[in-house]
């Protein structure tokens, strides 16, 4: 019959959709992450490691509003609740509380996201591998040769086949985003205890994978972006506490009460509220512990935030000064790579052969020139300027004068001199990086030597 038909199609298509949520929700998330990393890059922030904390917390709490919340407030409804500030009655959706409907449906739902977030890392391993070879064939005609290339820079050949940058930041919003999910509805769905456990087991195997093989080596970060994560990792235990007590405060689950109601498309109210009743909702009971500890988190919090100084003055808290710790580390210039001291030496007798002045300390050059293979060496950069960091030394183009033969890395576009001036040429390829080098330093050279008539910018400029 026609009715029937009908039903088994609208049944069928609710089906697709109600099942669908779970990868729209995803898909949002990953459309929100790219939109709030490009809202906050195009800031520019004052470091490359506030800009990371900035990303971190924009895309995690973009992502836990759509995937924690978006779903739980659509589908409330607080009719029964009263309140001056939030605006209760402009909440209509079908559950008045965590009622056995709403796992299996809100809650079915959202577990069926954190399943899909957790084969995720394995999808970005695979894009991991996949993206760099296709790129890799279009540049060379699919001929397998990776010194035929169509691009027409060093730069843009290396970005080929360098890999991407690691993208540590929305790393730790996923991780912050699962935390946060699992503690707010483990207590009434304790499934998504082992199903955070494989979550962090799959990402914690694919990034080993995609840092060893995949990307271009991690920028070296101070500890900011991890105090970050560990600062909002904090509170989630609180938002277990809370909302786990209104979860197990249920009245329909653990007393057994049922309230009338005329229709059967009307919803049955809970019993349950903050507001008018507050004695009986606050009532001693199995999950009065979670609310008694719940309060006395927000009173010590309050009390840290408020009156934090002087509770460290009277001795209550730990002192926050950082404890001087002897690591038995060797000495600075004993622990420096060749490379990393040829890189200052380069560049410092670059500056001073061609431009007339010198960027670093002679005495500092000295040392350097006569360091040893260390036992223990330092990783990363030992430096702070600028150009020691990979991030911007590619977005300046800057090759500096340790790399050997650099002129064959720079492209200037211009047809070769021929062997006759072939010296002349050299050093017109370095003038956009030598260029970068003493803008770089220029603030810090003093006047005289920047009046002076016999400092320029040739050659090339």
């Amino acid at each position: 019959m026609p009715m029937c038909l009908d039903y088994k199609s609208d049944k069928t298509k609710s089906k697709i959709l109600g099942t669908s949520i779970a990868f729209i929700i995803i898909a949002i998330n990953t459309v929100l992450r790219k939109v709030i990393i490009a809202l906050i890059t195009n800031i520019q922030l004052d470091t490359y490691s506030a800009e990371l904390a900035a990303i971190t917390n924009g895309v995690f709490i973009a992502q836990f509003m759509n995937s924690g919340l978006l779903l739980l407030m659509v589908n409330a409804n607080l009719e029964e609740h009263h309140s001056w500030i939030f605006p209760t009655q402009a909440f209509r959706g079908p559950y008045h509380d965590y009622e056995p409907r709403w796992y299996a449906d809100i809650g079915q739902k959202i577990f069926q996201t954190m399943i899909i977030n957790s084969i995720m890392p394995y999808v970005g391993l695979l894009v991991g591998f996949v993206i760099p070879k296709i790129k890799q064939s279009l540049d060379n005609g699919f001929t397998g040769n990776r010194w035929k290339t169509k691009k027409h820079s060093m730069a843009q050949y290396c970005a080929i086949y360098y890999g991407p940058d690691y993208i540590i930041h929305f790393k730790y919003a996923g991780v912050l985003n699962v935390v946060y999910i699992t503690c707010m509805y483990g207590i009434g769905m304790p499934m998504l205890f082992p199903l955070a456990a494989l979550n962090f087991f799959n990402q914690w195997v694919c990034e080993r994978l995609i840092v060893a093989y995949f990307v271009r080596l991690p920028p070296a970060l101070d500890d900011a972006l991890t105090l970050n994560c560990v600062e909002k990792l904090k509170y989630a235990p609180l938002l277990f506490l809370a909302n786990g007590y209104w979860m197990l405060s249920n009245r329909q689950m653990f007393e057994n009460k049922a309230f009338d109601i005329d229709y059967t498309f009307n919803t049955m109210r809970s019993g349950h509220a903050f507001g008018a009743d507050l004695k009986d909702s606050a009532e001693i009971n199995w999950a009065f512990p979670a609310l008694f500890i719940t309060m006395a988190a927000l009173s010590i919090i309050g009390l840290q935030k408020v009156l934090g100084e002087y509770l460290t003055k009277w001795g209550f808290t730990l002192q926050t000064n950082a404890i001087a710790v002897d690591e038995d580390l060797p000495n600075f210039f004993e622990s420096i790579k060749l490379s990393q001291a040829d890189e200052l030496i380069a560049e410092n007798d670059n500056m001073r052969n061609n431009f007339g002045f010198t960027p670093n300390d002679p005495d500092t050059i000295h040392v350097l020139d006569h360091c040893k293979v260390p036992k223990l060496a330092m990783q990363g950069t030992p430096w702070y300027q600028i150009m020691s960091n990979g991030i911007y030394a590619q977005k300046f183009q800057y090759i500096g004068a340790n790399i050997n033969e650099r002129e064959c890395l720079i492209e200037d576009g211009f047809k070769d001199y021929g062997d006759d001036r072939k010296e002349e040429q050299k050093h017109i390829r370095y003038e956009q990086s030598d260029m970068v080098m003493i803008l770089m330093n220029i603030a810090y050279l003093p006047d005289d030597i920047i009046t002076a008539d016999d400092f320029n910018f040739k050659p090339g400029w």
